[in-house]
This record gives C-alpha cells, sequence and structure tokens, in this order.
C-alpha cells in the first residue's frame, strides 16, 4: 500500500500479510444414518440444520444441505416464537441443488428461517411457517417465512405459503433471485420492508395494506 499527497511524488508505503484459511464445511443430510458431531462430511452429516449449525465456530463457515425436507428442530431468538431453523452466526448455508429438492417446512410450529446479520440463506423452499398475529415483542409477529436482520442475504430461494401479521414471506434482509408466493398477511402479504432483486412475487395477499 503506497499513499501519497496531492504535492508530494515520494510517499510512504508499507506492507501486511493477509493470511487466507480454508473454508469450514458441515454437512446436512436428513437421511444420514450414521450422524456425528461435527459433521465435517458426508458420511457424519447431521440430520438436522440447526445441530449443524449450532457445531460451526468459524465465521464465514458454510453448511451445505443435501436433497430432502427438513422439518424438525427449532430454535428461539426473539420471545417464545419458534424457528425451524436459527442462523445466528456469520455463515452461509446452501442446499446442494436448489429450492426444488431442498426444503424448509414449519407446519403449525411458528418461522421457517430466521437470517441473522452477515449470513446468506441459498437456494432452499420455505414453506407452512406462521407467526402470531399478537405477541409482546414486535419481532413475534414478522416473518413467516423468513425473518432477516438488515445485514442478511437470501438468493435463489422459493417462499410459498406463509402467514405473518407483517411480511407474510418474508420480513428484513435483501433478496436475491427469489419467487415469493401464495403468502399472507395483515400487512404485505409477500413481504415487508425487503430490499429485492430480480425477484418474482406472486398471488400474494394482504387483508389490510401491500398485499
Amino acid at each position: 500500500l503506497a499513499a501519497f499527497n496531492d504535492d508530494n511524488l515520494i510517499g510512504i508505503s508499507t506492507t501486511i500479510t493477509v493470511h487466507v484459511s480454508e473454508q469450514f464445511t458441515n454437512y446436512v443430510d436428513v437421511s444420514n444414518a450414521t450422524p456425528s458431531f461435527p459433521f465435517r462430511s458426508w458420511e457424519t452429516a447431521a440430520v438436522s440444520l440447526q445441530e449443524a449449525i449450532d457445531a460451526v465456530d468459524q465465521a464465514g463457515a458454510m453448511v451445505l444441505v443435501k436433497d430432502g425436507v427438513y422439518s424438525t428442530g427449532e430454535k428461539v431468538v426473539y420471545g417464545p416464537t419458534p424457528n425451524r431453523v436459527a442462523i445466528d452466526k456469520p455463515i452461509v448455508v446452501r442446499s446442494l441443488n436448489g429450492p426444488e429438492k431442498t426444503k424448509i417446512l414449519a407446519p403449525g410450529s411458528g418461522r421457517c428461517v430466521y437470517a441473522g446479520n452477515a449470513t446468506t440463506l441459498s437456494g432452499f423452499t420455505l414453506a407452512q411457517g406462521s407467526v402470531p398475529y399478537f405477541a409482546g415483542d414486535e419481532a413475534e409477529i414478522q416473518g413467516g417465512g423468513i425473518w432477516c436482520e438488515e445485514a442478511a442475504r437470501v438468493t435463489n430461494c422459493i417462499i410459498i405459503g406463509n402467514f405473518a401479521r407483517m411480511g407474510g414471506g418474508v420480513y428484513g434482509g435483501t433478496l436475491d433471485n427469489c419467487a415469493i408466493a401464495s403468502n399472507g398477511a395483515l400487512y404485505g402479504g409477500g413481504a415487508y420492508r425487503c430490499i429485492m432483486s430480480q425477484c418474482r412475487l406472486i398471488g400474494n395477499t394482504a387483508d389490510e395494506a401491500g398485499g
């Protein structure tokens, strides 16, 4: 790095060393018969997404998920409302083969996903999530499919058939190349307070405003 004032052609310089480490990866396979902590191969993959996420101890790591329906496990972040999956550390959670083959379902048991700051969720279908219309903490009534902190990113996902008071499908975050369909809410049937790029919103409904 060299720096110069406008009137100084000599300048000063300094050098630093940047260390690049191999990305840490945990694996998830709902059909695996031999899961073994810390889930660092397909042979020892976790059967629960939440178990694999909780086992990560390195920022920037990846949780790689095999085809299947993931409908067990839960974790609370705000109030008593459970999340099927809570990505509560700065990591990437990615499916192996995309949203048509990898689904996170929360039938009658809370939200599908909570996504914290500096997280990425990529390649999942999120469906059948629902949160209360009335609750003590405002975050409990938002984002039936996924609730995102401001710096969370969601890519290549299908968010369908979820319900909340605000943001039936998704609340917050940045969405890229996602389909948001057939979600419902009082305000913002498909999405509420989101940034979107190349997304499709189809057949979402709201009782009062922002279908």
